[in-house]
């Protein structure tokens, strides 16, 4: 068989197709190895998406620059993540110098393949060597020594995929992060897939995972609780027709958050940033013109989301709770919730992360503590449909307490009452209680208790609920006495002495509340 001195639009569209191919079926190892910037587990699917929108607007041509063109479009339009966006650099640096050219021989092919790293390096902001960017370069910077000895594409893909394995390998020892979670950089790995796949396709082997354990070390699950420097991710794309500054417009964002990618091409400039504030870095950057395809990722919930692994002992169900800080985020870890998200202020990317929770454990039984007056309305709200969910009505720490404190034993989740009481007036106490029953929240009206004879007014209240396996959380308002305070706990101590009720009270400890008062019934 002949061997490959040039390659023309046909052959390129072949290659770009298996090297697309090669890393679609290794994407689920390359988001399970995730770790830099930031541990979300999606590089795999960034890198899949940016590829996968070139291979959709790519065109049949006879022409390298026609083929090179087409599919440059489509990633340029649709770059996502940090691993996507320096993808979408490097092959905008790499057409820079042929898409006027019809076939390409080796030499132009390596030169272009040096273009594409320098292209992804300016891109971004602050450089990190042990990452995509210094597998890109150092691939280029071999063959380019190595030029003399390679007669063909077939030689110049032998070397190149050899090469890229070598540094893939070496990120290990490159980067603390990586080094501490013993795993190779998931960005530079998905770059080799994507080079190998077009080795196969010119060589016409088969396209197929490699074993990962036999070439890359075993990766530690490190169990990092730390929050984020920066929540979200954001992307969006710039249009202006009075052109600016690449310079004055980094400076201006720079301030924002970090692993900022740039990538500027005639049509529109992609912009990837992490940050605290995304609609303050859209209000920055509106001002140099129309920004379109918005997109934020909440990273602290991906984070956290993707670290998770359910234990082998654990029950059929997944216990959710949010937290506003860290001092409340402790608590709730000690009682044992399984995964922990702070409340998401962006509306944006709360569906998507709710998206993303089901889609892992769709055949589990997730039950919901909100924590949050706002959450808790949009989390009924949005899994009004679904059997396997339920949100409790815990909307402070508070009363997530009590109920996790009782709950996780009991696994009572439908068979829980809630309520509050609050000080009416001098005569009266108004109540609130909502029932639950196999996840259906029944509300009922404010009602008023009388404060003389309160022994009497809460036998009426309870005197339907003391069935088995039904637990009361009541909520005492800071406006409620002391002696009243003293009267409930009176009242549920001798329910303990007549029914054997298990019972327990906090005061002035958890939230607002003066007092709050738990009862298994």
């Amino acid at each position: 068989m002949p061997l490959t001195k040039t390659i023309n639009g046909s052959l390129l569209f072949q290659l770009l197709q298996g090297g697309y191919q090669c890393l679609k079926i290794n994407e689920e190892y390359l988001n399970s190895i995730n770790v830099f910037p930031v541990s979300d587990g999606d590089t795999g699917n960034n890198m899949k998406k940016t590829l996968e929108h070139g291979i959709m607007k790519m065109k049949q041509s006879d022409s390298f620059g026609v083929v090179l063109n087409s599919f440059l479009g489509g990633v340029l339009s649709a770059s996502r993540g940090n691993s996507g966006s320096i993808l979408s650099q490097f092959f905008y640096g790499f057409s820079s110098k042929l898409v006027n050219t019809a076939n390409v021989g080796i030499p132009e092919f390596i030169g272009a393949l040096e273009d594409g790293y320098t292209s992804a390096y300016k891109a971004v902001l602050k450089p990190v060597e042990g990452t995509i960017l210094s597998v890109m370069r150092q691939g280029a910077n071999m063959l380019s020594l190595n030029k003399p000895l390679i007669k063909s594409f077939e030689d110049l893909f032998a070397y190149y995929v050899e090469e890229l394995l070598i540094s893939v390998i070496q990120t290990v020892n490159e980067l603390a992060l990586l080094k501490e979670n013993n795993v190779v950089d998931s960005g530079a790995l998905g770059f080799y897939f994507i080079i190998l796949g077009m080795k196969h396709t010119l060589t016409n082997s088969l396209i197929e995972q490699i074993d990962y354990n036999s070439v890359f070390p075993n990766k530690i699950r490190i169990q990092n609780k730390k929050p984020l420097d920066f929540r979200y991710c954001l992307e969006f794309c710039l249009y202006s027709k009075n052109g600016f500054s690449l310079e004055v417009l980094s400076n201006s964002l720079k301030t924002f958050g970090d692993s900022l990618v740039i990538s500027k091409n005639p049509k529109f400039t992609s912009i990837h940033i992490h940050t605290n504030d995304p609609f303050a870095v859209l209000k920055n950057v509106a001002q140099y013109g129309v920004i379109r395809k918005t997109k934020i990722d909440d990273m602290s919930f991906q984070n956290e989301l993707n670290s998770y692994v359910k234990p082998e002992y654990k029950d059929d169900f997944l216990i959710v709770s949010y937290f506003k800080d860290h001092g409340s985020m402790e608590i709730l870890s000690n009682l044992g919730c399984d995964l922990l998200f702070q409340i998401d202020l962006v509306n944006s990317s709360f569906n998507n992360s709710l998206k993303q929770l089901i889609n892992k454990f769709r055949h589990s039984k997730i039950i919901f503590f909100p924590n949050d007056k706002q959450l808790y309305s949009k989390l009924k709200a949005y899994f009004k449909e679904y059997k396997n969910v339920i949100v409790i009505d815990s909307q402070t720490v508070t009363k997530t307490y009590f109920l996790l404190q009782n709950i996780l034993v009991t696994n009572a989740f439908d068979r829980v009452a809630t309520g509050l009481l609050e000080l009416a007036d001098k005569e009266y106490i108004e109540y609130v209680f909502e029932s639950n029953h196999k996840g259906i929240v029944n509300i009922k009206n404010k009602k008023y208790l009388p404060i003389k004879n309160l022994e009497n007014s809460l036998d009426l209240l309870f005197k339907n609920s003391f069935s088995k396996y039904t637990m009361w959380i009541i909520i005492i308002d800071s406006l409620v006495s002391e002696e009243i305070i003293g009267i409930l706990r009176n009242y549920f101590e001798d329910k303990v002495l007549c029914f054997g009720i298990e019972y327990g009270i906090i005061v002035n400890e958890l939230g607002n509340n003066k007092a709050l008062i738990g009862a298994m019934l």
